[in-house]
């Protein structure tokens, strides 16, 4: 990091303004650990999961590219499996594939 942490007591403050939590460590057990810890707290309500081994990322859980590529093929008409994607991050390609697979579902939903 190149610059020092902002340290907060909680974040009740500003909940409504947070786009982004980044949590930074390199005790890499207590990161997995914060990982396991905020999924079973929040559940669906956010998406937590490691960037790296030393970071904790904290968003909503439509903030992610499978969010993005599955409005993008609706406003563009372009069919989700003609659109692909890159990353460098299992849980964003899971994204990716989780909204191709919903919107697969939900067509084959339709056809019926």
């Amino acid at each position: 990091m190149q610059f020092e942490p902002t340290v907060v007591r909680d974040f009740d403050h500003v909940l409504t303004e947070i786009v982004k939590i980044v949590g930074v460590s390199n005790d890499h057990a207590r990161v997995a650990a914060c990982e396991a810890a905020l999924q079973e707290e929040f559940g669906t309500q956010v998406t937590a999961a490691r960037s790296q081994l030393h970071y904790l990322d904290v968003t909503h859980p439509s903030a992610n590219k499978g969010t993005v590529i599955e409005r993008l093929s609706r406003y563009l008409k372009i069919p989700l499996q003609q659109i692909a994607t890159i990353g460098d991050q299992l849980e964003r390609r899971a994204n990716v594939q989780t909204q191709r697979t919903q919107h697969r579902d939900g067509l084959t939903r339709a056809r019926k």
